[in-house]
């Protein structure tokens, strides 16, 4: 951990301060914090700007977008539009971080299921495809390749219909092979639908899906 503060550091002085010329250090160090709040959440340059000003922080809407632009050009965070053509939809944006050990150097309160999904974001970032989130009646984490992937820490009698509404309605919405949910440790499959409808869908533990990307590169993105 003392090694990431050490490289995030160099990473916010060397690229961010000096070489973008960052003026406010202090506007850029919560602008960071709300993006590691809103991991998995869609997030304007607005909504930030407006905790910024609630903050009693002094920069304007421009200055914040111009910032979270530089974040983006040093790959501290990178973005994931939704998949639609329409450029309103296109800026309602997602931003997760480029190593999850970042995540650990603020002090906000930890979510498993955050950290899980900035995790599977970096790893379909490592494999080169675009990636992209389906918002539509109901969401779906991610969609890369030809797959739609939901994540969620634990797959329970809580959340199952509402993950599985999400998946199935981005598969069906963009024409894709398949769903997966990642989960921390559970692993099975699940059938849903009804007739020539009828669909399998993967449950997969976050470790063992890592292992198939790192090792086969593309495991279940087809």
């Amino acid at each position: 951990l003392k090694l990431l503060e050490t490289y995030f550091n160099l990473v916010f002085y060397r690229d961010l301060t000096r070489k973008r010329m960052v003026e406010n250090e202090n506007a850029m160090r919560l602008i960071i914090k709300k993006l590691r709040e809103s991991i998995g959440n869609m997030i304007t340059p607005r909504a930030v700007y407006a905790t910024l000003k609630a903050a009693d922080i002094g920069v304007g809407p421009n200055t914040v977008e111009k910032y979270i632009t530089y974040l983006e050009e040093a790959l501290v965070v990178f973005p994931c539009q939704p998949f639609s053509k329409s450029s309103f939809k296109q800026e309602r944006r997602k931003r997760y971080f480029v190593d999850n050990g970042y995540l650990k150097l603020f002090e906000v309160k930890e979510d498993r299921g955050m950290l899980l999904e900035n995790l599977v974001f970096t790893e379909l970032l490592k494999l080169g495809k675009k990636i992209y989130y389906h918002a539509g009646k109901r969401e779906c984490d991610f969609i890369s390749g030809n797959l739609a992937i939901q994540v969620t820490d634990t797959l329970s009698e809580g959340n199952t219909k509402r993950e599985l509404e999400g998946l199935i309605e981005a598969v069906d919405a963009y024409g894709l092979a398949g769903g997966i949910i990642i989960t921390r440790d559970q692993e099975k499959e699940l059938m849903v639908g009804k007739g020539i409808t009828r669909k399998k869908i993967t449950v997969v533990p976050a470790w063992k899906w890592c292992l198939e990307t790192a090792n086969i590169g593309k495991a279940h993105l087809v």
